[in-house]
Order: C-alpha cells, then structure tokens, then sequence
C-alpha cells in the first residue's frame, strides 16, 4: 500500500474513518483475524462512493467488505491492501411502500424500524446477526423468507466510484445466492418492499423468531454462524448430516462444533483462525466420507490461510452435552 495514500486518505477523510494497521477481529462475529494494512470506515453511500473513487485513482484494490462481519473468517495473517467497514453506514427511512436502508444497518433493526410503523414483510430479519448489504449480497433466508422475496433495487458503487442501480429480478437469485456475489461492486443501499400491518401481530412473529435464535444459544456463543449451505439435492439440512455423523462436541482443543446446533462451529476465546479452519474441513471431510455429501461453505474465508498447520481433533462429550442442560 502507497504511503502517500494513506497520507491522502486521512487528509481527506475523518481520522476516525481512516485507520492503517487496524486490527479487524472486533469487526467479526468470531473476534478472530489478525490487522487490515488500511481501513476505511465511511457513514455515508457518498462517503463511500468518494473513497472507491480516491482508491481508483492510485490504482488501490478492495481486498474486503465487511457489515457485522458473521459468515467470514478473516486469516490470522490478516488482509492486505483496503477493508471497507460498512457497519456505520445505517441510515433509514420510508419512501412510500419502500424502505430504503444503507447497506450498514443491522438486518434486525431494519425489521424494528418496520415493526414501529406497523409495516410487515421484514419478520424474518429479527435476530439475523448480520447487516441488510451482507444479507443482500448472501440473499440471507431465515423462517422459509428470502431477501429476494421483498427487494426491489439495490444502489452499487461501481469500483471506479461511480453510483448505479440494479432493479431486483428474481431469477437472478437463489439459494443463498446473488448476482453481486459476481460483481466487483459495493451494495452501498437497498430498496425492500413492505406492506402495512397490525402491529401485534408483526411483534409476535418477530418475538418468535429470536426466541428460536436464543434458545439454541446463538448469542452467547462465538461463532460466524452456519457455517455450511443446506444441500438443495436432499431433505437433511447441513447441521443434521453433521449431528448424524456423531460431530457434536468434535473438535479441537480450542473449537468445536456446537452441541446445540451442529452448523454452528465455536470457540473458547483461544482459537486461531487457522483453528477454525481446520475444523471446518475435517468436518466437510468426515461427512462427504459417511454420507456422500460435499457440503459446500456458507463462510467466507478471507486472506490467506496456511497449508502446513496441524491440530489434533477429538471427541469431547462434555462438550457435546454441555450447552443442553
């Protein structure tokens, strides 16, 4: 990275904004990763858009985009080059029938925004750990809903900082999949369409629904959250193929698969990236061999992870037992 970008960046920008070396595990679910060799946290689509346009103009590249960071594993070596923080960028309102959210708005405070104004369609965002751009990009689906169902246009800041909008088509998406997932753009803001409501009856759905992400212990956990897709050939979800394979409480010394939802793979604090990385694919490895399913990764593995580490795995049944009682 160019000092003098650097240099230009923090003249340009906030302080506070602009940040080189920053350690980017806090920005992740996992509180894992090692340090971004530049940072940038804008609080603005134009903010946004300013600092690609700047970063084009020194021929600087993005290497990642992070909202709240779940569904991510950030390497231990951390990420060379640009990180986008997008968390402070959640701005919202109502224009008619829309709600138009910056990309950095917790999806479960855009269903709290249009839970207040007694509009519905966005229940199955509550308690979603992630932002509304990260549940775009992923087409998050929670509670048989998808964020294709309601979207209706997504603004994208283009890599040379120019602004565009992709009106939403549903054949574009599927399951967990997006056409941005093949884009070198930015969701910056989305457009979702909801419908008026009766206001209790929106709250209880809401209530249901994080009270089925508290009760298998979502929040009090360190995890990215599923870790792998739900195969779309059969009927067993991801986590059942993996519980049936006998993993809960597997792992290593420092992370395991979570006793009380398979897909979800923790750790004590102490784990590396690395650490989790490992589990990952001795699971994938151990359930192609019983099953003959390659589940493929939710996670994002971001930077770059080494080849030569070596943990040892076991079965805890502590471990496996303990978060049930």
């Amino acid at each position: 990275m160019q000092p003098e970008v650097i240099a230009e960046l923090k003249n340009l920008f906030s302080p506070d904004h602009v940040r080189d070396h920053c350690p980017l595990a806090p920005y992740t679910t996992y509180r894992l990763g090692g340090t971004g060799e530049l940072v940038l946290f804008p609080h603005s689509s134009e903010e946004l858009a300013h600092m690609i346009g700047r970063l084009n103009w020194h021929d600087e590249q993005v290497e990642l985009i992070l909202g709240h960071g779940a569904n991510v594993l950030i390497a231990d070596a951390g990420i060379p080059r640009v990180t986008i923080v997008l968390r402070y960028m959640n701005a919202v309102h109502f224009e008619g029938d829309s709600l138009i959210a910056d990309a950095g708005l917790a999806a479960d405070t855009a269903a709290e925004v249009a839970r207040i104004a007694d509009r519905t369609g966005l229940e199955f965002l509550a308690g979603l750990p992630g932002t509304i751009g990260g549940a775009t990009f992923m087409n998050a689906r929670a509670f048989d809903h998808d964020v294709a169902g309601v979207l209706e246009w997504v603004e994208l800041i283009e890599p040379d900082g120019k602004v565009k909008t992709y009106y939403a088509n549903p054949a574009d998406f599927g399951y967990k999949r997006s056409p941005f997932m093949d884009l070198p753009s930015i969701v910056s803001r989305v457009s979702l369409r909801v419908w008026n409501g009766d206001g209790e009856s929106i709250a209880a759905a809401m209530d249901r629904h994080r009270a089925m992400r508290r009760a298998r212990g979502e929040d009090r956990v360190l995890s990215c959250g599923c870790v792998f897709q739900n195969p779309t050939t059969r009927e067993a979800p991801a986590g059942k193929l993996i519980d049936g394979c006998g993993l809960k409480g597997f792992g290593t010394e420092h992370a395991w698969v979570y006793a009380s939802h398979a897909n979800f793979m923790i750790h004590d604090g102490a784990a590396s990236a690395a650490e989790l990385r490992a589990l990952f694919l001795e699971v994938q490895r151990i359930v192609a061999e019983q099953t003959g399913v390659v589940l493929q990764p939710e996670v994002r593995f971001c930077g770059e992870f080494p080849d030569d580490d070596v943990f040892t795995f076991r079965h805890d049944p502590a471990r496996a037992n303990q978060e049930r009682t």
